[in-house]
């Protein structure tokens, strides 16, 4: 998996992705923010570009791991070929998770099982690469932190998987507490796992500087979701106002988030060319894709 953040063109197309999505979640905070009794049918149209766009972004961050596995297989990697096939497979679903929340108006739950499925697969990645690890560890008779932090960031990921799996509902108050708690507690689990991973040298401090603000932006944003869940949620209590306050609220905290982490990829990107311009970045990893066939 570590093989996409050390890939120029993946790390490309992630960027481009970071970017779609952000425009995304602006679109969504601009829909509630506008929205009124006479503004439905805007809001309603700026809601489902949202879900387009964030369809365009999984299918970005598809290629970038199908074009890093089809680059470890022309190494001959075929281990690694096979992790990142899996993972490409997970990315898939919540790929077509997407797809179908883009072309149902975000009103079938399929959307939200997709997606938590397409999660717990990456969590369970995350897992088996602990598991090897540790054997790993315990052959050579070393150990180290990166098991228990390999371990953290799974279980982050099973948290947020099962939290994004809740169909939330607007006069249901106790659904959208409990997925925002969970998804806010995952991500806060992840965040965490990278903060030690850093303090530890196991990645470069700029882009992992970056990474952890991030993170943590959309940590406070998914606890803002359960708050306004709290508050909002449930029969008789919202109204239009409350609605409109809360989930903007909620959109303008992961569209921080989700910047900062498209900044942190930037980041990488710039790392990883240090002495190329930002066009010939790009232009040397579309040139590369072209030449290994990724895409």
């Amino acid at each position: 998996m570590e093989h996409i953040v050390r890939s120029l063109q993946a790390m490309v197309l992630i960027v481009a992705a970071a970017c779609c999505y952000a425009l995304s979640t602006g679109l969504t905070l601009a829909a509630f923010a506008t929205l009124t009794l006479t503004s439905a049918g805007s809001s309603s149209d700026l809601a489902q570009a949202a879900g387009w766009l964030t369809f365009v972004a999984a299918l970005l961050v598809l290629a970038a791991a199908c074009g890093a596995g089809w680059g470890q297989l022309l190494e001959g990697n075929t281990a690694s070929a096979a992790e990142l096939g899996v993972a490409a497979a997970a990315t898939l679903l919540i790929t077509i998770g997407t797809l179908v929340g883009a072309t149902s108006d975000g009103s079938s739950s399929a959307t939200d099982v997709l997606e938590a499925v397409g999660i717990g697969v990456w969590a369970a990645l995350v897992l088996v690469r602990a598991g090897r690890l540790s054997l790993a560890e315990q052959a050579a008779g070393a150990r180290s932190r990166q098991v228990s932090l390999w371990v953290a960031a799974a279980g982050g990921l099973f948290m947020f998987a099962i939290g994004s799996g809740f169909t939330t509902d607007i006069t249901d108050k106790g659904t959208g507490i409990a997925a925002g708690l969970l998804q806010a507690t995952g991500i806060a689990a992840l965040c965490g796992a990278v903060a030690v991973a850093r303090a530890s040298g196991f990645f470069p401090a700029s882009p992992a500087r970056v990474t952890i603000s991030g993170l943590a932006i959309v940590a406070a944003g998914y606890l803002a979701a359960a708050i306004v869940a709290a508050v909002v949620f449930g029969i008789g209590d919202f109204t239009l106002t409350r609605v409109r306050v809360g989930m903007s609220v909620i959109a303008a905290i992961q569209f921080l988030g989700i910047a900062v982490l498209g900044w942190a990829a930037w980041e990488r990107v710039r790392g990883l060319a240090p002495q190329a311009s930002p066009s010939a970045t790009i232009t040397r990893a579309v040139l590369d894709a072209r030449r290994t066939g990724s895409f």
